[in-house]
């Protein structure tokens, strides 16, 4: 009886243990898990606030049965091409088919500008290697003849010579050469400088000038030797004119003049100018026209220039009048000077121009 006495009174501590209230209290939550429990809390309302995100790509990967026969069947995972790879792939496909495409519209539209918009030459316009009609103005034999002097070799030279030839290139002495001239910047003294220095010109070569009168256009240094339109049929006369450096940026620094002539030729025929230009510094001629001796001095540039035209280079010999520098003490051709524009005067004829 005492065993069972014994188990009815631990089965009555048993049930009292269980009622409400009889367990002993729990401990206090301290402050640090309570912080810890209302950060978690504010996570999951944050969490729930939160749109849902779209779920990561599905990247499947194949699997290899072995890597080699008689080796056992040891099973190995390969990773694939991931779908960026894929992507990448249709990139490169996408730009190779918009390049391909830029490139035939490209062509396309190559042939269908040539196909419906093919510029038509206006034959009123001629282009830059038009010619006049030859012979225009040419007589049957020179229409003068040049002073006999004496060669002095060394003391000249040409612009230009014949192929294969010491002959030089020189303008057709059985046609009159033209000449016109601005009259914008020219100074007063213009028209007698250039008489003078034509009337020269002719008693030294026996060619003869013709006096076209004023033009507009500019001494550039970029002339076309046929202008119809502005000249007629026939070679644009030579223009001769007083220019600033902005309108002829060759007489920039110290440079007074520029001149020089355009040759043509015909095949089995020899090369022949038709045409030239002559530009004068503006400043300079405007100040030694007004000094003592200035006059000289600017006739000489005129003789310079204008032999430049004919066919005449320069010379090293400081004495005549195409030396390169300007030189006030020399202001009429040199013996040197006169025995080469004799042999420009003795050009060659040639119709076929």
């Amino acid at each position: 009886m005492g065993e069972q006495d014994d188990v009815e009174e631990r089965f009555r501590r048993l049930v009292a243990e269980m009622e409400p209230g009889s367990s002993p209290p729990l401990p206090k939550a301290s402050r640090a898990s309570m912080r810890e429990v209302k950060r978690e809390a504010r996570q999951r309302k944050k969490a729930a606030a939160r749109p849902p995100q779209p779920p990561a790509p599905h990247r499947a990967y194949l699997e290899a049965v072995s890597d080699l026969p008689g080796r056992g069947a040891r099973r190995r995972t390969r990773r694939p091409r991931p779908a960026r790879l894929h992507s990448e792939r249709v990139r490169t496909i996408s730009i190779g088919v918009a390049v391909l495409a830029i490139m035939a519209s490209v062509i396309y539209f190559q042939w269908f500008r040539a196909a419906t918009s093919t510029a038509v030459a206006d034959p009123t316009v001629p282009s830059s290697d038009s010619a006049p009609t030859p012979g225009v103005g040419e007589a049957n034999e020179p229409l003068g003849n040049p002073p006999v002097v004496e060669d002095q070799p060394g003391r000249y030279s040409f612009v230009a010579t014949q192929a294969g030839s010491t002959a030089p290139v020189a303008y057709d002495p059985c046609r009159p050469i033209h000449y016109v001239v601005r009259t914008a910047n020219a100074p007063r003294q213009a028209s007698s400088l250039l008489s003078s220095a034509f009337a020269t010109l002719s008693a030294a070569t026996g060619m003869t000038f013709v006096d076209d009168g004023p033009t507009t256009e500019i001494p550039t240094g970029q002339r076309e030797p046929y202008q119809p339109s502005r000249y007629g049929d026939r070679w644009a006369p030579v223009l001769l004119g007083w220019a600033t450096p902005q309108e002829n940026p060759g007489l920039a620094d110290d440079v007074i003049g520029l001149a020089g002539s355009a040759s043509r030729s015909v095949p089995g025929g020899p090369r022949v100018f038709v045409s030239g230009e002559a530009a004068f510094d503006v400043a300079w001629f405007r100040r030694s026209l007004t000094t003592a001796g200035g006059r000289a001095e600017a006739e000489a540039v005129v003789l310079h220039e204008l032999g430049h035209v004919l066919g005449l280079g320069h010379v090293a010999d400081a004495s005549q009048v195409m030396f390169a520098m300007e030189r006030p003490k020399v202001t009429t051709y040199g013996v040197g000077d006169l025995a080469g524009l004799a042999r420009l005067g003795g050009g060659a004829c040639e119709p076929r121009l």
